[in-house]
């Protein structure tokens, strides 16, 4: 159950339900396994094609990876997603994530990290982020469990031509939530909060929100549903506050720890 739950390896597939402007929001925190060993990964694959009267290719790619030794500890994470018809992007994104980690998170973790993205959906041609922080384990039982992390980070966003927004440099201090739940053997649940707010400016606020179910079908097998929220309280480019996403396939597990 618990390769299921974080995917150890996996291979997304079936269907996907999309609202609003697709599934746009990305969890850096989905992807940052918990290392139990010295050396964990996982990847997830879905989309579908279409011809006929018009082309269509919607594909997903992401992963994770985490190297545990001594006290430290090293997670890298990243995601592709497009989805075009007849050659046109309607709709492509990616990032990448690189953090360092120090300490038992059941005491004090800190960590530092650097990241990047690029979304069009959200008018956004690359944003660049460098930060640090602490994460602590506040709840740990053996079904559950809920982590706090606090920080701070320096922000860098540049803008499609379409947005007609020049570049945007921000410091950003940064609240994330992350809860897991083994609801039964079968059946889990994670969630996690991110609350960024610009320092020079509390309404310039964003949140994201993520919450992934699995259902487990098999050892190795599991159903698994997840969505996403957005909210931002300064959009640009006149984009509205907030998007929704939902995805639904199937996740396979190949590598259990237990």
């Amino acid at each position: 159950m618990k390769s299921i739950q974080f995917g150890v390896v996996c291979v997304v597939v079936a269907f996907a339900v999309n609202v609003m402007q697709a599934q746009t929001i990305v969890n850096t925190e989905t992807l940052m396994l918990d290392s139990e060993e010295a050396f964990q990964w996982t990847i997830g694959l879905g989309g579908d094609f279409s011809a006929g009267n018009s082309s269509v290719v919607d594909l997903t790619l992401d992963g994770g990876c985490a190297w545990a030794f001594e006290a430290w500890e090293v997670k890298a994470s990243g995601a592709w997603a497009q989805l075009s018809e007849d050659g046109n992007d309607i709709q492509s994104s990616a990032f990448g994530q690189v953090r360092i980690m120090h300490g038992d998170v059941n005491v004090a973790q800190p960590f530092m990290f650097a990241q990047t993205s690029q979304n069009n959906v959200l008018l956004l041609n690359q944003r660049n982020l460098i930060g640090v922080g602490v994460k602590r384990r506040v709840v740990q039982s053996e079904t559950f469990f809920l982590d706090a992390s606090l920080g701070a980070f320096a922000e860098r966003e540049t803008y499609t031509e379409e947005s007609e927004e020049l570049p945007k440099d921000l410091v950003r201090n940064s609240l994330i939530l992350s809860f897991g739940w083994d609801v039964s053997e079968t059946l889990s649940l994670r969630t996690t909060t991110f609350v960024q707010s610009s320092y020079e400016d509390v309404s310039d606020s964003r949140v994201f929100l993520e919450c992934g179910l699995n259902v487990a079908l098999s050892d190795q097998v599991a159903f698994e549903w997840s969505s996403g929220l957005r909210w931002d309280g300064q959009p640009h480019g006149g984009l509205g506050q907030w998007d929704l996403g939902n995805t639904v396939g199937l996740r396979l597990g190949l590598n259990d720890g237990d």
